[in-house]
């Protein structure tokens, strides 16, 4: 019911975070060792800080070629999307 009804209110909303919420505590009730082993594997990879130094990463390269951008962002998956 989440996945089908409330996670999919929130998408057509626009409220991704909710979403993404719903469908992650769906995936580990209804998943539970897929969910942890999605978790385990993605675990190192959602760090906030490695985001952003790959952000700033791609940036500098960029800029040394003279390459212009508007915006370059990252952001980290929820579990249920990556499985």
């Amino acid at each position: 019911e989440t996945l089908d009804i409330y996670s999919v209110v929130a998408n057509r909303l626009g409220v991704w975070c909710i979403k993404a919420e719903l469908e992650d505590a769906a995936f580990r009730v209804l998943h539970p060792d897929e969910y942890e082993s999605v978790r385990a594997m993605v675990g190192s990879r959602q760090d906030p800080a490695a985001l952003e130094a790959t952000v700033s990463a791609i940036k500098a390269a960029l800029d040394e070629r003279g390459i212009r951008y508007e915006d370059i962002s990252g952001r980290n998956k929820n579990l249920y999307g990556i499985w």
